[in-house]
């Protein structure tokens, strides 16, 4: 499996929304601000774009396994190490998510801000 994370700085939600099918499957490092609540499990490109909306552009949809608790992170800039799924299968319902492009967490995110 390839790896973005070797080729250069971050990318941000928008970046992979942009052109999902050139990250699909990859691992990336990404940089935004996250949501970590009951149904919201999300980075968005920064929190003005989170309140004004518009997930289709600005927001991923986070996958987070069981066993992270990742909730000290809502509400906070992080960068995360993931791998980009361009579209969930259709077997799988992400409840909190906000796109139908996903991150799946391989480790636990980085506080960068607030």
């Amino acid at each position: 499996c390839r790896t973005k994370v070797e080729e250069g700085p971050f990318v941000r939600p928008v970046q992979l929304n942009a052109s999902p099918e050139a990250f699909d499957g990859e691992i990336v490092m990404v940089y935004g601000y996250m949501t970590s609540a009951f149904e919201d499990r999300t980075i968005w490109q920064s929190k003005q774009t989170r309140s004004r909306g518009n997930s289709r552009e600005n927001c991923v949809s986070l996958l987070i396994p069981k066993s992270m608790d990742t909730s000290k992170f809502n509400g906070a800039y992080v960068t995360l190490r993931a791998r980009f799924v361009a579209r969930l299968s259709p077997d799988v319902v992400n409840l909190g998510g906000c796109n139908v492009t996903s991150l799946e967490l391989l480790d636990p995110p980085v506080i960068v801000g607030t």
